[in-house]
């Protein structure tokens, strides 16, 4: 390999090591979900709205179904809806508390 190649493959390594990890939104707890920017926020609510709106996921979401993704119900919520719900929901939870066992502790 000629030396060009490798300090290219160098510095590939050093920006994706930049990178923040992508997060599973399933799992995030509402301290991860506070420290992210508004667009990262935003970001990580539409992946939770499109998690929840997977039937697959019906038997975990339960109730979240009805409240958030049923356009029928109350209209499919948006993802910067989502985001005003869960920073109320995670205001006066510790950090590590789920965001979706909030979501369904106050559904």
């Amino acid at each position: 390999m000629t030396p060009y190649f490798k300090a290219i493959g160098a510095v590939a390594l050093v920006v994706i090591g930049a990178l923040p990890a992508a997060a599973d939104v399933t799992i995030m707890t509402c301290g991860e979900f506070n420290a992210l920017d508004a667009p990262g926020k935003e970001k990580a609510a539409g992946e939770m709205l499109s998690w929840m709106d997977t039937s697959a996921n019906s038997d975990v979401v339960g109730s979240l179904i009805g409240k958030y993704t049923e356009a029928g119900v109350d209209g499919q919520w948006q993802a910067n809806e989502l985001v005003i719900e869960i920073e109320g929901h995670c205001s006066d939870a510790s950090p590590s508390t789920g965001v979706i066992a909030r979501l369904i502790e106050h559904s």
